[in-house]
C-alpha cells in the first residue's frame, strides 16, 4: 500500500505562482475559518489574499512561501517569517510560522507534521534558537497538535480585526525551543 505522506512534495513558491497562491490561499481559509467572521471571511481574504498582496510577500525575501503539492496538484502551503519576532522573543533569534495551510482531505495523514518538521529544519539551518506561532485560542485541535509536535503556549493577544465574531478574538501564541 502507498501512502500519501510519501507521495507529496514541498516546492518553494516564486512570483511565477502568485495567481496559484492567491486562489489556493483564498479557498485553504475559506474552508477552515470562514466561520470566524461574520461576513463569512470575505473582508480577510481579501486584505491577506488578494493578488497584488501575494506578488508582494513573494517578492519580499523575509517571507518563504511554499506550496504542498500531491503530483500537480497543490493540496496546501507554508508560510513562514524567519525574521518576524515578538517583544516577548527579544533577546531570542526567533523564526515565525504564519500558514500552515492544508486542504481537509490532506489532514490526518502526516503531511501537517511533516511540514512543520520542514519549517524547523529551515529554522535550524537559519541558526534560529526559537520557533513561534500563534493559533485561535478556541480551536483546541491545532493547539493539541503544536503541543504533541512540542511547543508550549507562552502568550496571549487578542484580534482588532474588523466583522471577526467576538467569541473569536482571542490567540495563544505557542513556541519551541530549537537550540540544543
Amino acid at each position: 500500500m502507498i501512502f500519501l505522506e510519501t507521495m507529496f512534495e514541498i516546492k518553494r513558491l516564486t512570483i511565477e505562482d502568485a495567481e496559484t497562491l492567491a486562489k489556493v490561499a483564498t479557498e485553504l481559509y475559506l474552508e477552515h475559518f470562514s466561520y470566524l467572521w461574520q461576513d463569512e471571511g470575505s473582508n480577510y481574504v481579501a486584505n491577506s489574499f488578494d493578488l497584488r498582496i501575494v506578488k508582494s510577500e513573494l517578492e519580499n525575501r523575509e517571507i518563504l512561501y511554499f506550496g504542498v503539492f500531491f503530483g500537480a496538484d497543490i493540496i496546501g502551503f507554508l508560510k513562514l517569517c524567519p525574521e518576524n519576532s515578538l517583544p516577548m522573543f527579544a533577546n531570542q533569534n526567533a523564526f515565525e510560522i504564519e500558514r500552515v495551510y492544508l486542504k481537509r482531505e490532506s489532514q490526518g495523514k502526516g503531511i501537517g507534521k511533516k511540514l512543520m518538521d520542514f519549517s524547523i529544519e529551515i529554522a535550524q539551518e537559519m541558526d534560529k534558537e526559537v520557533v513561534w506561532l500563534k493559533a485561535v485560542d478556541s480551536n483546541e485541535n491545532a493547539i493539541r497538535f503544536y503541543e504533541n509536535l512540542g511547543f508550549s503556549k507562552c502568550g496571549t493577544s487578542i484580534l482588532e480585526l474588523p466583522y471577526i465574531k467576538d467569541e473569536f478574538r482571542g490567540i495563544v501564541v505557542m513556541q519551541k525551543n530549537i537550540r540544543s
